[in-house]
């Protein structure tokens, strides 16, 4: 019998925000706005979804396409966008992310 590893459909990233930020929009206009700069516009386009965001502002989660996860990884890193995203977690693997100080989806 042969194993089959499951399809990778979608990819999570957690994300520590400088200054806290509670809105999901302002979260997601960072994201883009950091694609923008780093890739060009036809980048800013680029599909992300908001999964979580903290009571206090200070984490988030994302969820991406496997092909855009480190391309919106390396936007961010460099991205002089308010609110400021850190990455601290990413797997393909949404509850891996809840084990680093325990996040209850």
């Amino acid at each position: 019998m042969s194993v089959h590893p499951f399809p990778q459909t979608y990819h999570y990233i957690r994300f520590t925000l400088s200054p806290p930020c509670s809105s999901p929009l302002l979260i997601r206009r960072a994201i883009q706005e950091a694609l923008s700069q780093a890739f060009g516009i036809t980048s800013s386009s680029t599909y992300v979804d908001i999964l979580y965001v903290a009571d206090n502002g200070n984490d988030a989660v994302v969820r991406t396409s496997p092909s855009d996860a480190s391309r919106v990884m390396a936007a961010l890193a460099v991205s002089t966008a308010e609110p400021h995203l850190s990455v601290l977690a990413e797997s393909p693997f949404l509850p891996s992310l809840s084990t680093q100080n325990a996040i209850v989806f």
